[in-house]
């Protein structure tokens, strides 16, 4: 009984597949999904025989969708309503358990066969670089389908329809077709057309150029040292750069440095005084960015000698049109002459009186560069602004951080002085 109950549940569909002019269509993908409730896993589908038959047993009671493709010969998939492709329902009953169909698939899109080259070695782009394609109906800008390219780079695209196409690949500029002024413009090619389109992708590296260099080239030991890194987009886009602080002091970037005497150093070091903040400035075509490094968040500059830096950017930091651009890694020679206690006097008694005099931003920066020159002739500038509690009560850690790291008698002696107090 329970077999007869099983039977009396379950039917087929059979029928076949043919094409705009009514030929059988062999070897075409024949899916069915029922039409009454969501989508669940895959599809079942089958491929028609010669003839262009197919058959689907053991399915439960209902109404059912049933697609056909064969994208090989240009009939594409029914996504949504990107390719106009009408969608044709059977229902299997206890009447009819085997219902009978002619599956109608047609007319043929037309096929874009992209290659796709680097435009500066004139290499072929491999599937690593993950290339895609994204085709959009012109004037439906939500009506899209997208993807990655197949290895025959062929693409479908709606027959008789102006549509948008993008090619894009990790580390690359996004592509954009355009028409004979330069402006973005629509493909429309008739059904069976083939068009073979031999694209070049700008890397990001030759567009997005970061560099460093020092800002001044005649320093002596436990001065300030600053590297400036410096962005240009040459991006037909806006770019995003990520450049944030974090606790250890600039959170995109790290470095490596070998000493005067061959020995290695790396930064940047975790520090409990070190600020924290946002920092994503946007660039504009064409526009471009710099900011300062204070290497001696990270380094010691105390001996005479010659230093060679390693710096790199830790992550991606450019977004914008899904692009991101990878690590960049440069080396820079940073020579160190004898210390020379008159310059740094001056240079600590001008920061001790701008931080004196100013608020705010500007008073943190003056104050934050005084901290960093980690030499004995700084400590009684550090100790004028520290026993004012009450205009520098906020930057208090900071300054003790920066006496301990310098730790020589006077400073002890102030701190201990500070806590009996």
């Amino acid at each position: 009984m329970s077999a007869h109950w099983l039977c009396a549940q379950t039917g087929g569909i059979r029928g076949t597949v043919v094409n705009e002019s009514s030929e059988p269509v062999a070897d075409a993908r024949v899916a069915v999904i029922m039409a009454d409730r969501p989508i669940q896993g895959v599809a079942r589908s089958v491929r028609t025989d010669r003839a262009g038959r197919f058959v689907f047993g053991a399915l439960e009671m209902g109404p059912y969708v049933v697609f056909a493709d064969k994208e090989s010969d240009g009939y594409p998939q029914a996504i949504g309503r990107f390719y106009d492709i009408a969608i044709p329902t059977v229902e299997i009953s206890g009447a009819s358990p085997m219902a009978e169909m002619q599956v109608r698939i047609g007319p043929k899109a037309a096929t874009l066969v992209v290659s796709i080259t680097d435009a500066v070695t004139g290499e072929p782009l491999q599937a690593q670089d993950k290339p895609a394609f994204r085709i959009w109906r012109w004037t439906e800008d939500q009506n899209v389908f997208s993807g990655g390219l197949n290895p025959e780079g062929k693409i479908l695209i709606p027959a008789g329809r102006e549509v948008g196409l993008e090619i894009s690949a990790d580390g690359y500029e996004t592509w954009h077709d355009r028409g004979p002024d330069s402006q973005p413009a629509p493909l429309n090619l008739p059904s069976g057309a083939s068009v073979a389109l031999d694209i070049k992708l700008r890397p990001l590296s030759a567009l997005v150029t970061p560099s460093f260099e020092l800002v001044k080239r005649d320093l002596t030991v436990n001065e300030p040292v600053f590297l400036k890194f410096t962005v240009t987009n040459h991006l037909e886009a806006e770019i995003t750069l990520d450049l944030s602080y974090n606790f250890h002091g600039y959170g995109s970037f790290r470095g490596t440095i070998v000493r005067p005497d061959g020995t290695n150093d790396s930064g940047p070091k975790p520090s409990a005084d070190e600020m924290a903040s946002l920092h994503r400035p946007r660039l504009a075509p064409g526009e471009s960015y710099s900011m300062d490094l204070l290497l001696n968040r990270w380094f010691d500059f105390d001996v005479p000698g010659q230093y060679t830096l390693e710096i790199e950017t830790v992550r991606p930091f450019v977004m914008g049109e899904g692009a991101k651009y990878g690590s960049v890694k440069r080396q820079v020679t940073i020579d160190i002459g004898p210390r020379d206690a008159e310059r740094l006097r001056r240079l600590c008694q001008g920061l001790q009186e701008k931080a004196d005099a100013s608020a705010g931003w500007q008073r943190l920066e003056s104050l934050e560069l005084l901290t960093n020159i980690r030499d004995p002739i700084a400590v009684p500038y550090m100790a004028y602004l520290f026993s004012d509690e009450e205009r520098f009560a906020g930057e208090a850690q900071l300054i003790i951080g920066a006496l301990q790291r310098i730790g020589d008698h006077a400073t002890i002696e102030r701190l201990v002085s500070h806590r009996g107090h």
